[in-house]
């Protein structure tokens, strides 16, 4: 890589990489804006600290993955939820992205979650009030639009939380989790090889017919989003998990590792039913039930430096992935509960996809030369 790219990963958070595929955001400018909504200044300053956090711990994991040497993390204003992943425009590297819009969306969602009385309730210190009327979500457009869609009750107006400063703090906690976590699912399409293995997949389907490239993009692709949640879970309970060895203030590092791994739990499970609403019947994100199934049946995270079993972590995990469902389903909020009869006829095609993924050491430019 040239030696003003290499520059370009530690700049500011104001400018593009060179070759960055899409629009960019710099979240500082709407921190300190006096005629922002309090909602998007508090999205911004999360999104505005994520940044630095996402470079430094791909600098981290440059030994593990060195392909994480050429990858740079930024933010998108297209509107809606989600993420991108991508080759420079030069292919000197790799772009990942969060849709800024997203920090918006996951706030709404758990200012709704948490103002149900029976939902988180050992986050907080202070039951909250009965709802006179159930809660919808609302969703932001993506596009550009101006018009919102809603999940649930048409009622989108923002709850009255009673004071609970336990609340809020967790609730801090669960934004920053849940956006870390979009970043990391991106990052691990880029580590697994799913750029290259896309690309591939679209080029052998172009002579396809209509139904055909259809159903064949759907087998081939939607695998590609369990074994990302699957390297994204793995990378954040070790960024956890190595947060909390490091910090000397911490004493019953055991207690807190299992409570901090439920927190990144139930944000996981709130990005994958957020997920699933924004996909709709798009064949590249599955439902979020199948999400969990997934890492129930064959995510396992080997961590013994942090003196965690695979099982607690695991535990810690799909607990706060199931309080995230439980809490959804309180507010009356559709999703798709479907599960497969057979988990091993569900499994194998996603193994038989991971098996022809292959991790890249270079980006493309940099493997002719």
């Amino acid at each position: 890589m040239p030696d003003d790219q290499e520059a370009d990963f530690s700049r500011t958070i104001s400018d593009p990489p060179r070759g960055w595929p899409w629009s960019w955001v710099d979240p500082r400018q709407y921190c300190n804006n006096p005629n922002m909504p309090n909602g998007m200044v508090a999205a911004s300053k999360i999104l505005a600290d994520i940044l630095p956090i996402m470079r430094g711990l791909l600098s981290l994991e440059e030994e593990a993955f060195p392909i994480c040497k050429y990858v740079f993390p930024g933010l998108t204003n297209y509107g809606g939820f989600g993420g991108s992943a991508s080759y420079l425009s030069d292919r000197s590297g790799y772009a990942v992205a969060v849709e800024a819009s997203s920090s918006i969306q996951i706030l709404l969602a758990l200012f709704r979650l948490m103002a149900e009385p029976s939902t988180f309730t050992s986050l907080k210190s202070v039951r909250q009030l009965e709802l006179k009327v159930p809660l919808g979500l609302p969703l932001l457009p993506k596009g550009g639009g101006s018009e919102f869609g809603w999940i649930g009750h048409q009622n989108i107006k923002a709850p009255a939380l009673a004071e609970d400063s336990k609340l809020m703090g967790n609730l801090r906690l669960l934004h920053s989790h849940a956006l870390t976590y979009l970043f990391l699912h991106e990052i691990a399409h880029v580590i697994e090889g799913h750029i290259e293995f896309c690309r591939e997949t679209k080029y052998k389907a172009l002579q396809m017919r209509r139904q055909k490239r259809e159903e064949f993009l759907g087998k081939e692709l939607q695998p590609l989003e369990f074994l990302a949640d699957q390297r994204a879970l793995y990378l954040g309970a070790l960024h956890i998990l190595h947060s909390l060895w490091e910090n000397p203030s911490i004493e019953r590092k055991h207690e807190a590792a299992i409570e901090h791994l439920t927190l990144f739990g139930i944000a996981v499970g709130i990005v994958s039913l957020l997920y699933e609403h924004y996909s709709g019947h798009s064949y590249s994100h599955p439902p979020a039930s199948h999400r969990a199934l997934y890492i129930q049946a064959a995510v396992h995270i080997d961590l013994p430096q942090f003196k965690l079993s695979d099982a607690e972590i695991q535990s810690a995990l799909n607990d706060g992935i199931e309080q995230a469902s439980h809490g959804w389903d309180s507010l009356g909020w559709p999703r798709n509960q479907d599960l497969p009869n057979d988990v091993d006829s569900f499994l194998a095609p996603l193994m038989d996809v991971s098996s022809r993924c292959v991790r890249p050491q270079n980006p493309p430019m940099l493997s002719l030369t």
